[in-house]
């Protein structure tokens, strides 16, 4: 298996083991898009998205001193930082300004 195969996979195997008390409940209340705007609040309100963008920035700044970087990374890493740390604001702009996950609390 390749390295992005194993990644997703992994991935969908964390995301399935968090996920699986509630989709086997027989209460048959599962909100997934609650569910998703809590682990954007978690991660937004804890800053740990910006401390991942911190660290890419700064092994980026390394890059360029040793002249290992070309312009393409520069643009992917900002562009990933920018739509990462502004995506509820960039779904906010598409839906008329009405977003529910911007300001709800991280439980």
């Amino acid at each position: 298996m390749t390295k992005l195969k194993t990644n997703m996979l992994m991935l969908a195997l964390a995301v399935l083991t968090v996920l699986s008390p509630e989709l086997a409940s027989a209460s048959g209340t599962f909100d997934l898009g609650g569910k998703m705007c809590n682990v954007y609040n978690c991660l937004i309100g804890s800053s740990l998205l910006l401390v991942i963008a911190t660290v890419a920035i700064f092994f980026l700044g390394i890059g360029a001193f040793f002249g290992k970087v070309n312009w393409g990374l520069v643009f992917v890493i900002a562009t990933g930082v920018v739509t990462i740390v502004g995506a509820g604001h960039i779904a906010s702009m598409f839906t008329g300004g009405s977003s529910t996950c911007i300001g709800a609390a991280c439980s």
